[in-house]
């Protein structure tokens, strides 16, 4: 019996004592790659040793090898050693454990790599989104981990859409802006009125956006969204939203009653700068963007509403405001909230108020209606 089988067969072995699990075809290869893999870099380490004809240098050929792997353990998608990463997970989620976390811990880890990896993004959010869909086999609906695929869901749409590299993908045939469920009682849906063609004057053209040291995390004018669609990436979570036209343009509409939420990107933005063209339509009172936002009852929110510029939060359900300033709201205006440590901004054209708190440290962002109101140009720096 050679070495590797010898290997091979006590790491079995010491499974089926650990777990009482039965051993499946499928585990024996993964793991009988693993040997194979290790009894290589022994080979390696005896070959360089007998080549040069010095015993101490045994073991800085297995330093070296040791280097390697350790290179290799979280190497992206982008380096040659990426297929160490690869063989480690495949065996961690071979053994015993809690797979549906340690995959979607996996994906997180190519989700935050995809904005720096160049041209290998697209390799990333490939492999994240393989993950994704093996975690979802295992959690069911309601349990801890539910919220959290769905956030890993969001942000892989999200970052396909902003990085631009799904048109040709296998992977982006079956993507979805929220291909997990949410799991909430089904909302009454409220009629939208039927406007006459001149009760909503066009707005201005949309602008470039002009070159900025912070990077952009996230942005959508909803140009490539259908119209009567919910828009791409984005997560409704009260209210009646979709895409329709305004003019030519294509703007987020908002036809709910009420206070109404929709949001988008990571649980795990913490210092950004989120804004967005809002406009109050006829009958509507109230238009915001927000922040760190974690669920319904808890987050951070710049709006506008009753002549008033107000930075407030939702805290257990309850809103607080925080700091106001007058300000009388016509038309288009563009609204943004700058997040960053404890400290807090909130503008409106030439208008802005600030304030500390130290309630929420990071969360998505969305955008806030009180009744009718249009959103476009929404975007996401870091600040």
């Amino acid at each position: 019996m050679n070495r590797s089988q010898h290997d091979l067969d006590e790491l079995l072995g010491a499974w089926r004592e650990a777990s009482g699990a039965p051993i499946n075809e499928a585990a024996r290869t993964r793991i009988r790659a693993a040997v194979v893999e290790a009894a290589r870099i022994r080979a390696a380490q005896a070959w360089w040793g007998r080549l040069l004809g010095v015993r101490t240098l045994a073991p800085l050929a297995a330093g070296a090898a040791a280097l390697v792997l350790a290179a290799g353990w979280s190497a992206p998608a982008s380096s040659p050693l990426h297929g160490i990463r690869l063989l480690r997970e495949s065996v961690i989620l071979t053994l015993p454990g809690d797979h549906p976390a340690e995959a979607l811990g996996f994906a997180e880890d190519r989700l935050a790599q995809a904005p720096h990896d160049g041209a290998a993004a697209a390799l990333d959010l490939g492999e994240a989104s393989g993950l994704l869909d093996y975690a979802q086999r295992s959690i069911a609906q309601g349990s801890p981990l539910y919220q959290r695929l769905r956030d890993d869901r969001a942000l892989l749409f999200a970052e396909a859409k902003q990085l631009r590299v799904c048109p040709g993908r296998e992977w982006c045939s079956s993507l979805q802006p929220n291909p997990v469920p949410i799991v909430s009682p089904a909302a009454t849906p409220t009629a939208k009125p039927t406007a006459a063609p001149t009760s909503r004057p066009t707005p201005p053209p949309k602008a470039s956006p002009s070159p900025s040291p912070s990077p952009t995390l996230f942005s959508d004018s909803f140009d490539q969204d259908a119209v009567g669609s919910a828009p791409a990436g984005w997560t409704p979570q009260s209210g009646s939203w979709s895409v329709q036209l305004d003019g030519t343009n294509h703007v987020l509409h908002n036809a709910g009653s009420g206070i109404s939420r929709i949001t988008a990107g990571s649980p795990r933005w913490s210092n950004v700068t989120v804004s967005a063209a809002l406009r109050i339509d006829p009958g509507g009172s109230t238009a915001g963007v927000l922040a760190r936002w974690q669920d319904p009852n808890n987050y951070y929110v710049c709006k506008l509403f009753n002549n008033t510029l107000t930075i407030g939060k939702q805290v257990a359900g309850s809103f607080q405001s925080i700091a106001t300033k007058p300000y009388i709201a016509s038309g288009w205006q563009t609204v943004s909230l700058t997040v960053k440590g404890t400290s807090l901004t909130c503008k409106v054209g030439a208008v802005s108020v600030s304030a500390t708190d130290a309630t929420f440290a990071a969360g998505e962002i969305g955008i806030l209606g009180g009744g009718a109101m249009d959103a476009d140009s929404v975007a996401v720096v870091s600040s």
